[in-house]
């Protein structure tokens, strides 16, 4: 098993048994878990951070939830990998949201726009945001919801989409 994935954790494992095995994992240790139960339509496992000792309990070992940030005032923001999975909720009438370089494939997170106003998402050079380099922007009116995922087969090579 890997140790020091920095993109998924500190170790990935093949069942919840070599998981909880692992006797070096200390109150924080995360771990990828990659076993069938957790995979749906070839994505990737779920996330899992031990919560108590002894680490050889599996019911010690709790998922890892997304996290969130909140977008206050006349925002901008640069996204950064710990952003993946997050819902960045936007507070203000208008955001710049920067998509930098870098961010590894499969990179994705949702975005909840103002209540009135709007969000711009502006790609750095050398990323394609909908197969273009042009700014993406996207209002409460047209999207209550909407998200940035990164292509798989393509670095630095996003969709943007929602409802």
């Amino acid at each position: 098993m890997p140790i020091g994935n920095s993109t998924w954790g500190d170790f990935t494992c093949d069942t919840e048994a070599e998981m909880a095995a692992n006797a070096s994992a200390v109150i924080g240790t995360k771990c990828l878990r990659t076993d069938s139960r957790f995979l749906t339509g070839g994505q990737n496992g779920l996330l899992f951070a031990l919560a108590t000792l002894p680490a050889s309990v599996a019911a010690n070992w709790n998922p890892v939830a997304p996290g969130g940030t909140m977008l206050a005032g006349n925002a901008t923001m640069t996204l950064a990998q710990d952003n993946v999975g997050d819902i960045i909720e936007i507070g203000s009438a208008t955001a710049v949201v920067t998509v930098p370089k870098g961010l590894e494939p499969g990179f994705a997170c949702s975005f909840i726009p103002p209540t009135t106003g709007q969000v711009t998402l502006t790609p750095a050079s050398g990323v394609l945001l909908n197969g273009d380099t042009a700014s993406v922007i996207r209002t409460t009116a047209n999207n209550k919801l909407f998200g940035l995922i990164g292509r798989v087969s393509a670095l630095d090579s996003y969709i943007v989409g929602g409802a």
